[in-house]
């Protein structure tokens, strides 16, 4: 008890989760914590000073006290409870064998550790499956023997014991003194009068004993001791029915329309299972055959079906037992093992149907903490893997991602398909003497540029698709295969062609909203020109007090540039198709579009340092875009570019004021991001704030008049 004692007091300080327990019950006291504790008190009974004994005296104590040694067998419970309360120490068996097979694991060559070594996951679940078996065992164990007849207080009754019966019907007939020859109580008894207090009290033993201790479940139906070969004796039938006016002296016929079998009719409905005891005496000739001639004749009810319940009971409980540890074990390996391989084939699934859903969701939760086991990794993993696909591929390789998702083996070369997008190129000014000056430093100088470009545009519908340098290549895809009056360099769409586009397609985006909503092509291209005006602005805040600011003030900078240098882009903007696909071999692919408009939108960033403007504007964007949108756009130009065989107007929004906040999307009580109003936004007008009211309408004149 001592070495229990202390090892449960140095596990306590030095074991981690030993004592306390994350989860654990009840008061988070950790499970070997509270069976140790249960070993270490299982033996307080075994020691010297508190004892426990369930033997019988072994003294000569008279026929009383051996009819009464029954009732002193019930203090033998409470040993048997905490017999059964010892046998949690098996779990220290449990744990020393564990501690062996790790020491013998440690001992094994190093080429092999990396294939014994075991898991968290294996680890989680071998510890959880042996405490629940544990408990399994612990609680069948501890129960099963109070679902016995033994454990409702019938250790002794007829059924469980004859040896008792039969011993006590002999000693009460000795005791009437029918034969003082009886070899089982000693010669020196006297015959007692049939009143006599000892006598009574032997009658109250023998019959309280069998029936009122026994709960009425195993009792004392009839009962004669009376000298069957003396008439004239003291103790016959009728004397022992005046002296003890008990139901256990009737006459045997008035009791045999109760009985069950040979002794009675055997077709009344209480249907009641009996035992027969009998004793021959001296000189009685009664035979088995007719037990009921004996001079002493008992008959004991017994329970069969009391007993068949608690039987039933047993087995139901084992099968309760075993089925709960099966569930318990399938839901500790389906929590563990089945759920993680599961969300993982449905991130597979995911992505396979839509290559840029959002996955992160599906995750059960965060790799935060020191239990991280290896299923919760994979999972992590997966999703990761999934997420940088999305982000390498972006909306170009879409179908690249599904179609690999879906198939078995690896095939990155997929054919390309015609799709009709609004691309968006963007261009980094000065970039080359930029680079010069920051050298090592432009790789975080161009991706703070790139995350603000693409910001806007994913807040805005817009998908980032090619990084080549200085320059950034965004898509806000319309449909697949072609639109109508937008899809040729011939083509001059006007308001019906627009309305029929608006009304033949609509796109499914999100945005920054957290609910995705369908919206029209018109939509999407105010969607467009607004996140490049954001990104416009942002950037010029970005110059005064944000990411870039530090780069205005580098030593090099300064030199080649000056102080007054800020750091500007060029935007070109145009709808039209495009095949969309991979481009490169087995070895390095990049999936992009490919197509003149999407040239297109690139030499008209490329213009934008022409004009001197910020952005350029095909005029196939424009007869797409609202007419809200149109009244803020200024036409510029009409050009004939290399390859285009229609002369192109170009358009720019003029932006010569530049506010701290800018077009943050706004969402709905639903969660939808709310479309952008060029006519109701105060925020556009905002940014031509300064111009001449007139400015822009003689502008439009000008040109016209140019054209003409």
């Amino acid at each position: 008890m001592v070495l229990f004692s202390f090892e449960l007091v140095i596990n306590c300080v030095g074991k981690h989760n030993y004592m306390l327990e994350k989860g654990g019950m009840p008061f988070g006291l950790g499970f070997y914590f509270i069976l140790d504790v249960m070993s270490t008190v299982s033996l307080i009974p075994d020691t010297n000073l508190v004892s426990f004994t369930d033997d019988m005296s072994d003294g000569q104590q008279g026929d009383n006290e051996a009819l009464k040694a029954g009732r002193a067998s019930k203090a033998s419970k409470a040993t048997r409870v905490i017999r059964l309360v010892r046998l949690v120490r098996m779990v220290r068996i449990v744990k020393l064998y564990k501690m062996h097979g790790s020491e013998q694991t440690e001992d094994l060559p190093e080429e092999n550790e990396d294939d014994i070594e075991p898991t968290t996951v294996g680890k989680k679940l071998n510890e959880q499956t042996t405490r629940k078996l544990i408990v399994m065992i612990l609680s069948t164990v501890v129960i099963l023997p109070f679902l016995s007849v033994e454990g409702f207080g019938l250790d002794n009754a007829p059924a469980v014991d004859d040896l008792y019966a039969n011993y006590g019907l002999q000693t009460l007939f000795a005791a009437t003194g029918a034969s003082s020859d009886n070899n089982y109580i000693a010669d020196a008894i006297d015959r007692p009068s049939i009143d006599d207090p000892y006598l009574t009290e032997l009658f109250d033993n023998y019959g309280s004993y069998l029936g009122d201790v026994g709960a009425g479940m195993n009792y004392l139906l009839y009962l004669r001791l009376c000298d069957a070969t003396d008439p004239d004796s003291e103790f016959n039938a009728d004397t022992c029915r005046e002296v003890f006016p008990s139901s256990k002296y009737q006459s045997l016929d008035a009791i045999k329309s109760e009985l069950r079998g040979p002794l009675g009719d055997g077709v009344d409905k209480t249907l009641i299972e009996y035992q027969q005891f009998w004793y021959t005496g001296e000189g009685s000739d009664c035979e088995s055959s007719d037990p009921s001639s004996c001079p002493a004749y008992a008959i004991m009810f017994v329970d069969y079906q009391f007993k068949s319940m608690l039987n039933m009971c047993k087995t139901l409980l084992v099968m309760f037992i075993l089925v709960l540890g099966t569930i318990s074990f399938a839901r500790d390996a389906k929590a563990l093992v089945l759920d993680p391989i599961e969300r993982m084939v449905n991130v597979v699934n995911k992505l396979s149907d839509n290559p840029l859903a959002n996955t992160g969701d599906m995750l059960a939760g965060s790799m935060d903490g020191d239990n991280k086991s290896e299923t919760q990794l994979l999972e992590h993993t997966i999703v990761k893997i999934g997420q940088m696909l999305q982000i390498g591929f972006g909306a170009a390789g879409a179908a690249i991602i599904g179609k690999n998702m879906k198939s078995g083996a690896l095939n990155p070369m997929v054919p390309g398909k015609m799709i009709t997008s609004i691309y968006g190129f963007c261009d980094i000014r000065n970039f080359t003497d930029t680079t010069e000056c920051l050298q090592e430093e432009v790789m975080v100088y161009v991706n703070k540029i790139g995350f603000i470009v693409h910001g806007c545009t994913n807040d805005y519908y817009g998908m980032a698709n090619k990084n080549v340098g200085d320059a950034f290549l965004l898509s806000w895809k319309i449909c697949d295969d072609l639109l109508a009056g937008f899809n040729k360099f011939e083509d001059q769409p006007d308001e019906e062609t627009r309305f029929k586009a608006m009304e033949a397609v609509s796109v499914v985006c999100k945005g920054a909203g957290k609910v995705e909503r369908r919206i029209t092509p018109t939509e999407l291209a105010d969607s467009a020109l607004a996140a490049f005006l954001k990104a416009l602005v942002d950037m010029d805040n970005a110059n005064t007090n944000g990411t870039l600011s530090m780069y205005l003030v580098h030593n090099r900078v300064v030199k080649r540039f000056g102080t007054n240098f800020r750091i500007k882009m060029g935007f070109g903007m145009h709808v039209g198709w495009a095949i969309e696909g991979a481009i490169g071999s087995s070895y390095k692919i990049d999936a992009t579009y490919m197509s003149p408009h999407v040239e297109m939108s690139d030499r008209l960033e490329a213009g934008s340092k022409i004009f001197g403007v910020p952005i350029n504007i095909s005029h196939w964007l424009y007869a797409l875009l609202s007419p809200k949108a149109r009244k803020f756009l200024r036409p510029i130009d009409r050009i004939l570019v290399e390859g285009c065989p229609t002369p192109m107007t170009v358009y720019t929004y003029d932006v010569v004021h530049y506010p701290k906040t800018f077009c943050v999307a706004k969402l709905d009580e639903k969660g939808e991001q709310l479309p952008v109003d060029f006519e109701k936004d105060p925020q556009f007008t905002l940014l031509q704030q300064g111009l001449h009211p007139a400015f822009l309408d003689n502008a439009r004149k000008g040109v016209e008049t140019y054209l003409a």
